[in-house]
């Protein structure tokens, strides 16, 4: 077991995500940066899929069993026993340990895995927490003070792996984000086009994880035309009457409505995500076959970036 003692701002049971359920009004969910979320696992020595712990602010726990953990993402300070320890690396951990962290320093979402995975049952194929709903995860809510989390039994082998920053840096160095055009991307007026392609962009402190708001040039539509609600895709680019920039994450609704100017690239999902208020972003178009090839070149970064004593 793992013994929650101080649960954080959101800190809730993730994994990939459910698939196959949009058309009954059901998201996918899952991990805001599934690259953090994969990489903490492969560092466990998992298989990539497991549950594991995402939380956004400093958190604190106690391991009620032995076990071996690794921790990603955003910046963080973490000590386990009072001793300072590293994100993207694993260590093994005695029962009865405390594990702190304190943060971000830089960077959103955090995660913590362990070997095994946490014991939760799966719903409809996954078990990440849907809170809009109220299912999945832990009783289907953000983790609380004394709560116990079910951790799989530690057979015993260890190996110490690392996570290189060669990769750390191909996932989240640099401050452009790469899309591709969307379906309604001609229904920006060309004065539009233009600040989106050039001007900088801050993300709304209020963002959350159905979606993240850009501050930034006010975005215009050559008319305002009724859209019939379509499916909304992980990184969907969204431009409402207001004029703000939205972009639609890992809890978005099912369809949407307002123009979908463009699709986040596969490349810059896990850099959009760890994006904060006090970053200038910008974002620039790429073709389809450039977004294939950016996401294999990373695939192939990240596989490399593994190393293990």
């Amino acid at each position: 077991m793992l013994k929650i003692l101080k649960p954080g701002n959101l800190t809730t049971i993730q994994d990939r995500g459910r698939f196959g359920f949009q058309r009954y009004g059901l998201g996918p969910g899952g991990a805001m940066d599934l690259k953090a979320y994969w990489i903490a696992n492969k560092l466990c020595g998992n298989n990539g899929r497991e549950a594991v712990l995402e939380f956004n602010s400093g958190i604190t726990v106690r391991f009620l069993k032995s076990t071996v953990f690794a921790l990603t993402g955003g910046k963080y300070r973490a000590f386990l026993n009072g001793i300072p320890i590293h994100f993207w690396q694993s260590y093994f951990v005695p029962a009865g340990s405390i594990l702190e962290i304190y943060g971000p320093y830089a960077g959103n979402w955090g995660y913590l895995a362990v070997k095994g995975g946490f014991l939760i049952p799966e719903i409809l194929g996954g078990r990440a927490t849907n809170i809009l709903a109220g299912f999945g995860g832990y009783r289907g809510r953000a983790l609380r003070k004394d709560d116990a989390i079910p951790v799989a039994d530690y057979d015993g082998s260890f190996k110490k792996r690392y996570f290189l920053p060669e990769g750390r840096f191909a996932l989240y160095e640099g401050n452009v984000i790469f899309f591709i055009k969307g379906p309604e991307w001609e229904y920006l007026d060309p004065n539009s086009i233009d600040m989106l392609l050039s001007q900088p962009f801050t993300l709304n402190p209020a963002f959350n994880r159905m979606g993240y708001r850009f501050t930034g040039p006010t975005l215009t539509l050559l008319e305002e035309k009724e859209i019939i609600s379509a499916p909304v895709p992980l990184g969907g680019m969204q431009v409402p009457k207001s004029g703000e920039l939205i972009i639609l994450m890992a809890d978005r609704q099912t369809t949407g409505g307002y123009p979908l100017i463009g699709i986040v690239a596969g490349e810059s999902l896990a850099r959009l995500a760890q994006k904060t208020p006090k970053e200038k972003t910008f974002f620039k178009s790429i073709s389809l076959e450039e977004a294939e090839e950016k996401l294999y070149n990373l695939n192939k970064v990240i596989d490399e970036s593994f190393w293990e004593v």
